[in-house]
């Protein structure tokens, strides 16, 4: 399955707020995604050498494995 996240990020690229974009189209691939997105830090943007807040789409992908 893919999750697709709209992510708000400060300007030292933390998360402050997302959402999904694009369900997967099964609410547990859903919610582990943002409940794993919301700690992850990134790199922060800049705009004219300065750290910025901005909005990214973050997609994640979900594979089940065959034991």
């Amino acid at each position: 399955g893919r999750v697709v996240l709209e992510v708000r990020l400060d300007e030292a690229g933390r998360v402050k707020s997302l959402r999904v974009a694009e369900s997967s189209g099964y609410a547990p691939f859903d919610d582990s995604a943002l409940a794993t997105v919301q700690y992850w830090l990134f790199t922060p943007a800049r705009s004219a050498g300065r750290a910025v807040p901005c909005t990214i789409r973050v997609p994640v992908r979900f594979a089940i494995r065959a034991e």
